[in-house]
């Protein structure tokens, strides 16, 4: 773990604890910064750039790692090198000083930890710790134990006194970034070059929370000293709070195909899960348990809404037809007449009378929900129809398609009032609840937003690697939730178009819902299993396109 002391300080209550640092790869030479911007004076005597740097508990001493192969101690106060400590072969990575300040554990692309005692300057202990670079270094708070994360992808406890090898961490699937005691030693974070964050249990390795906290390698790794809180920082600029618990991720098990579909009722109570396996599952959201199977379906649903009084759902399935069942006690309502092409879209309208089916063809078709009848057509669309809903207020029908458009329609009369040019297939479209702006996935891999009223675009959000396959705004139309074929579901700030938080415990497509009261995103792929997940990131913008290279909380 790089760390230092010399912080700035900010107006935010919230900011006012966190930091970036001057302590990874200066451009002053390969010097270190020690005081304010305005009287930084360097610390000249390494050969090659700085990466990490630490002051001992009681301020004494600095200590500097660099890729120059040696760690240095430093007089703060006359800004003199009091040694030079060599003993690694390759550049040293990261470095960690014991809570007395007596030990200095470094990490290094030698592959090795060493132990020094200060202010010795030949290692006390040495042992290969990886199969590739040690990244990250971290001791607990006693100093018996040193925690360490490796470009082999893994993190590993060892005991200090003999170096032998208490515990590892597996999970993560890219190159380890940072390793973090939380300050009471009951919890581990680890981080990697995909952007990932693992939470453990230190004494038993259990595995306590998965984080999507960056878009881009996590730089920065840190526990508040009073275990409030983790910190991250990344290579996309942000900076992250995450709370220092973390509620148990919920898993619902029992489809036997890759999940297709998802959607959670308004009451918050429900969720409704369709799967290649071509059944719809209805569970209870506050505890993952399977109510019922909502049977009668010949070929795989793949589109799912609810009601606004919970009571109804709609289904669109490949064999054309769509259909309405009571979720109560899981009868079928109303079959709605078979369409051209298979159901692709379904919404009911607010008022729960109304239901709107699209389909593969390019049609949209309105049936009334008591009797069955068709009420209208919406035509248009070339091609297949991928998005149909309501808006909330209840004036207008929204749909998608593969033309590249999303159309907005009068409910009344079923006349388009606006056509807007994506310029891109569009594979999902949402409806902010204050029935004001319209975001639309595409084919580019992007989240685009419009002004509902006039159609005009609004912002861009980019950082998928396939297609979305759903989107979602929240209740408070400040988030947006959104998932894709890259197996991640991502979570973004409306307003400044930042990625708030990701979640990754699925692979290939992943459809996701958002709980109404915009705590809990639920979402399933691949793996056949869906996930209950708490959000829990808050987010602060410090380099608007600059990399965060390290941090440290001023305690």
């Amino acid at each position: 773990m790089k760390s230092s002391q010399n912080a700035l300080k900010s107006q935010s209550s919230f900011r006012s604890q966190m930091v970036m640092i001057a302590g990874a790869i200066l451009l002053l030479g390969w010097a270190v910064v020690i005081g304010s911007a305005q009287e930084a004076e360097p610390l000249a005597g390494h050969t090659d750039p700085v990466y990490a740097t630490a002051f001992t508990p009681n301020g004494k001493w600095l200590v500097t790692a660099s890729f120059d192969k040696t760690l240095k101690l430093w007089n703060p106060e006359t800004h003199q090198s009091v040694r030079t400590m060599d003993g690694h072969t390759e550049i040293v990575l990261s470095l960690a000083v014991s809570p007395d300040g007596s030990r200095i554990a470094s990490g290094s692309s030698d592959r090795t930890i060493r132990l020094w005692d200060v202010p010795l300057t030949e290692p006390t202990a040495s042992f290969e710790a990886h199969k590739e670079g040690v990244t990250s270094v971290d001791t607990n708070k006693e100093g018996t134990q040193y925690l360490t994360g490796g470009r082999d992808k893994s993190v590993k406890l060892w005991n200090a006194e003999d170096g032998k090898l208490v515990r590892e961490f597996p999970g993560h699937q890219a190159p380890v970034t940072q390793v973090s005691f939380r300050k009471d030693n009951q919890q581990i974070a680890s981080s990697d070059e995909n952007g990932v964050v693992r939470v453990f249990n230190a004494n038993d390795g259990k595995e306590l929370a998965v984080l999507g906290a960056h878009n881009g390698q996590v730089t920065g790794l840190l526990w508040a000293p009073n275990n409030s809180f983790l910190l991250t920082a990344g290579s996309d600029g942000m900076l992250k709070r995450w709370p220092n618990a973390f509620p148990e991720i919920k898993t619902f098990a029992g489809h036997g195909g890759a999940i297709r579909q998802i959607t959670v009722s308004p009451n918050n109570a429900r969720v409704a899960s369709s799967s290649e396996d071509k059944t719809v599952r209805i569970w209870e959201l506050g505890n993952p348990k399977q109510l019922r199977t909502l049977d009668g379906h010949g070929g795989i649903v793949s589109a799912l809404a609810f009601s606004n009084n919970s009571v109804q759902l709609a289904t669109g399935c490949e064999d054309k037809i769509a259909r309405v069942f009571d979720i109560n006690n899981g009868n079928l309502v109303k079959a709605f007449p078979a369409q051209g092409g298979a159901i692709t879209s379904v919404a009911i309208h607010p008022n729960g009378q109304e239901i709107a089916a699209a389909d593969k063809t390019g049609i949209v078709k309105i049936f009334k929900i008591a009797d069955g009848m068709e009420v209208r057509e919406l035509k248009g669309h070339q091609g297949a129809v991928t998005g149909v809903c309501y808006t909330p207020n209840s004036a207008n029908i929204l749909t998608a398609g593969v033309d590249k458009t999303v159309r907005v329609w009068n409910v009344s009369d079923g006349k388009e009032i606006r056509k807007i040019d994506v310029g891109t297939p569009v594979s999902c479209v949402a409806v902010s609840f204050n029935s004001a702006w319209i975001a639309a996935g595409g084919d580019d891999k992007q989240i685009h937003t419009y002004n509902l009223g006039d159609g005009k675009p609004l912002k861009t959000y980019a950082g998928h690697t396939e297609k979305p396959l759903s989107v979602e705004f929240t209740r408070d139309n400040q988030r947006l939730l959104s998932s894709a074929g890259d197996g991640t579901v991502r979570l973004w700030d409306i307003n400044k178009g930042d990625e708030l938080q990701q979640f990754v415990r699925s692979e290939g497509n992943v459809v996701a819902a958002m709980s109404t009261d915009s705590r809990t995103v639920v979402f399933g792929g691949k793996t056949k299993d869906i996930y209950a997940e708490t959000l829990s990131v808050q987010a602060v913008q410090l380099a608007e396109e600059n990399s965060i290279l390290d941090l440290a909380i001023r305690s």
